[in-house]
């Protein structure tokens, strides 16, 4: 039998400023004929928020409205509303409608010229502070669903040379959308300080700077994506492919990706910043020599440079990444879009600048929208290496 609410279905938030309200605001509601068919009270962070938002980006309130909803705590509602004098379920349409006019309008103080029985009217204070969202249509319900309560599972590809910041960006994705994030590199270092066979073999090429056996890291890359945490919830994979031919292990293995993004960065600042690393072997934390020093004492003592992180290795690596790049790229040109990387936002480097974290941000914010906004193709201000590399990415894209 179908699900009665399937086709009939809205979101309604009750925002931090009404939070305390919630249940007066859910009593009027059911009062007017809708069923709440799930609640969930939580804080939304600002990525969350962000990603709630992302179509108001670069508009003057866009900032204050995304702190405002990270503020506190809101009530996520997913409501539908019955016809009148019937138990048949309002289309998706009218369902949006009835709430959107039970809400009133944005503004509380119009709202009570022109029907102060609204929501908002009643306990809205301000354009900002108005109590509830609601969708505004039916298109914006299942996506406002899809992204407060993870509906959809998302496959993401995160790929760009070492440093570019593809851990953060991985955190905050994994934060927008419940899936789970793979990090080859993590994969690859669990073996080898486990001291495994594996481990050792990986060690080898990593301490001179060449990537590991395709072979070896598809093995551990597709057992790690078979496991039921992923197929559940999708995955955000960083790391991986690397060459063309893992790009192909990955499409023979039958893995549904469903967008690809490239992050670009100056090759110069990932030097400096990779070079700057330190790691504390007995806690795993990782710092850096300018941004984010260790603490003077024992813990400054006993932090090590990985050989991976030398200045030689580094330059050998983005040089690995420079040639195989556009191959890579190419095997998933349609769903791929391009980043740009801003200079201090990698993994690590902790510096909590405000340019840093404006450019940890924007990034974030044009994947979000490559992600969920249908025909989003790519951002097209590239920063790279080389004008062959930006060449070769944009136009195979």
């Amino acid at each position: 039998m179908s699900d009665p609410f399937e086709r009939a279905k809205t979101v309604c938030i009750i925002k931090p400023d009404a939070f305390a309200c919630r249940d007066s605001i859910i009593a009027s509601l059911l009062s007017h004929g809708f069923t709440v068919i799930e609640r969930r009270d939580r804080r939304l962070t600002r990525a969350q928020a962000t990603r709630l938002y992302v179509h108001h980006y670069g508009l003057p309130y866009f900032n204050d409205l995304i702190q405002h909803m990270s503020s506190g705590d809101v009530c996520i509602l997913l409501l539908a509303k019955e016809s009148r004098g019937s138990s048949v379920m309002q289309p998706d349409d009218g369902c949006v409608a009835a709430l959107r006019q039970l809400c009133g309008a944005s503004d509380p103080g119009l709202a009570k010229q022109v029907n102060p029985d609204t929501i908002r009217a009643r306990w809205g204070q301000s354009l900002m502070e108005n109590a509830v969202h609601a969708s505004k249509n039916a298109m914006e319900a299942e996506r406002d669903e899809d992204v407060l309560f993870h509906r959809k599972k998302r496959n993401i590809l995160l790929f760009g040379p070492p440093a570019s910041g593809k851990g953060t960006q991985a955190s905050l994705l994994v934060e927008c959308y419940g899936c789970v994030h793979i990090s080859t590199g993590d994969l690859l270092r669990e073996n080898v300080r486990a001291g495994t066979d594996i481990g050792r073999l990986i060690k080898s090429h990593l301490d001179r700077g060449q990537l590991v056996p395709d072979a070896l890291v598809t093995e551990l890359t597709l057992n790690r994506l078979n496991q039921s945490d992923c197929q559940t919830h999708g995955w955000v994979l960083d790391g991986y492919p690397r060459t063309p031919t893992q790009a192909q292990s990955l499409i023979d293995a039958g893995m549904h990706v469903d967008r690809m993004v490239v992050l670009s960065a100056d090759y110069e600042e990932l030097v400096r910043r990779v070079a700057g690393r330190r790691f504390d072997p007995k806690t795993g934390a990782t710092y850096h020599l300018k941004y984010n020093p260790p603490p003077p004492g024992i813990v400054s003592q006993r932090v090590i440079q990985r050989s991976d992180d030398r200045e030689s290795v580094m330059r050998q690596r983005l040089a690995t990444y420079d040639a195989t790049v556009a191959g890579v790229v190419r095997q998933f040109a349609d769903v791929a879009v391009i980043g740009s990387s801003s200079s201090g936002s990698g993994s690590g480097s902790g510096s909590g600048s405000g340019g840093a974290s404006t450019g940890i941000y924007d990034l974030f914010v044009q994947m979000v929208r490559a992600i969920d906004i249908p025909g989003t193709r790519r951002n097209v201000a590239i920063r790279s290496k080389s004008a062959n590399t930006r060449r070769r990415l944009t136009a195979r894209l």
